[in-house]
């Protein structure tokens, strides 16, 4: 899995670890991007308020450490090291004691697959109408009505979207607004914001293997850690969909945006058992004010 990815909309937050934020910070320094590999333990946030997740979720997973901190329980007066480690496919960070850390020579980013050569040329399209069959090929094994791609959704938020993660990879701008809710809002797709996926992965050897990395690591990799990423893919009240994907330097950016629009919203029928009579329509030429005839 080498795939960086944050999704806003259903979120789950981290989970508060009772008893652990008395904790007094002894020392702090940056330290020289050093990569671990890791087994165990948990991530922390900083302090040891709120418990991220347990690492053996992430057992083939590489982190660099970028800076560490020794910290002093008030009541217990015990000490402990920790350092601050993100993934080295740069989606999950946090804090864990120095006691799991077990240094590697030089970052390995690149897993088995991603190190083939690239055998087709990028073409975005083609990797955002698998994007867009797979998200629907979700939502109908689900029960759930499929999406309507909507192309000024894409052209208006989720393009510039994916120029901006380039070098700001974050869905929330200095002030802390979600920046999709702001664009959808500006350009009156939406007067309740947006949903948002983002993803910074390697280019594959075809672009359906980049977009069936990419969407894997969205639905199935981060799933048990309730990031949001399945369910904006899964939530019925996200009816309009667009997506839109960049390469730069070898990497490539994806972002999938989810609005509602009270026009396109299908009930869920509790009865449906046969997701084959549903059909997905891939629509780059869609406007709101397309009628679905073609």
């Amino acid at each position: 899995m080498a795939t960086v990815l944050f999704g806003i909309g259903m979120v789950s937050h981290p989970t508060t670890v009772q008893g652990s934020s008395k904790y007094i910070v002894r020392s702090s320094a940056n330290i020289h991007h050093h990569t671990y590999k890791i087994t165990k333990g948990v991530l922390y946030s900083r302090r040891l308020d709120k418990k991220y997740g347990q690492i053996s979720h992430f057992k083939k997973t590489t982190w660099v450490a970028t800076k560490k901190e020794r910290l002093q329980n008030s009541c217990t007066k015990k000490q402990g090291t920790y350092y601050y480690v993100v993934s080295s496919n740069r989606v999950h960070r946090g804090w864990i004691n120095s006691r799991y850390l077990h240094k590697v020579p030089k970052p390995t980013m690149i897993s088995k697959k991603s190190s083939k050569p690239k055998d087709e040329t990028f073409n975005a399209d083609a990797i955002d109408q698998d994007f867009f069959k797979l998200v629907n090929d979700a939502r109908v094994k689900n029960n759930i009505a499929p999406c309507v791609y909507n192309s000024d959704l894409e052209t208006k938020v989720s393009k510039i979207r994916a120029t901006q993660i380039i070098t700001h990879f974050d869905h929330y701008d200095a002030e802390g607004n979600a920046i999709c809710d702001q664009l959808a809002i500006a350009a009156g797709l939406t007067n309740n914001g947006a949903a948002e996926n983002i993803a910074q992965g390697y280019q594959y050897s075809t672009n359906h293997q980049t977009a069936k990395e990419i969407f894997d690591d969205y639905y199935y990799h981060d799933a048990d850690l309730d990031w949001g990423h399945k369910e904006n893919i899964l939530d019925p009240s996200n009816t309009d969909f667009a997506a839109y994907t960049v390469v730069k330097d070898g990497m490539v950016y994806n972002v999938m945006n989810f609005i509602f629009v009270s026009d396109h919203y299908v009930n869920p029928d509790p009865h449906a058992n046969d997701p084959q009579e549903i059909t997905t329509v891939y629509n780059p030429d869609y406007t709101p004010d397309d009628d679905g005839s073609n």
